[in-house]
């Protein structure tokens, strides 16, 4: 079973628990409070080799791009716990554009999008914000699966200078 913990990282993060492409729970939780190490228990109740999938801060004022750095921080040391591991494995990130680029074909405006996706692949009426774009990078992650490709992620701590080589192809 693959198991995904996709979050749209915030100090109000949205989260999505998938469970081979398909939906099992989602919701909002502030980054800063208990609600990640549950959120992060559940998904390693599922599989002991569920996968954290983190969205990448991108752009923003320095306050705004340190907050959500923080609160990257809170969900990784969640994940931490819950796996009982110091290491980054099974844990990933993406780009907003390159999810949104994957579901929308274009890269910003989309909140109506983001929504009505969230609504279709969980069934869920009214979906918060956040809610709903954790969602879509669930969504995103499983349509990536299908196609048996890891294109868009990154692993915690890789650069694309060395991308290839990980992947035992030279650079």
């Amino acid at each position: 079973m693959r198991v995904v913990l996709a979050i749209d990282t915030a100090r109000n993060s949205g989260w999505c628990l998938t469970a081979d492409g398909k939906y099992v729970d989602s919701g909002e939780c502030d980054a800063y409070g208990d609600a990640p190490r549950e959120v992060c228990r559940r998904a390693v109740e599922l599989d002991a080799k569920a996968e954290l999938l983190l969205e990448t801060a991108f752009g923003g004022s320095l306050a705004t791009l340190r907050g959500l750095g923080a609160a990257r921080g809170c969900w990784l040391s969640a994940w931490r716990w819950a796996t009982g591991k110091k290491t980054t494995a099974r844990i990933r990130s993406v780009m907003p554009q390159t999810w949104r680029a994957a579901l929308f074909g274009a890269t910003a405006g989309f909140a109506l999008q983001e929504k009505l996706t969230a609504q279709v692949f969980s069934r869920k009426t009214d979906p918060a914000p956040d809610e709903a774009a954790a969602i879509c990078i669930a969504r995103w992650a499983s349509v990536h699966a299908a196609k048996k490709t890891t294109a868009g992620y990154r692993e915690r701590g890789s650069s694309r200078s060395n991308e290839g080589k990980q992947h035992g192809k030279d650079a």
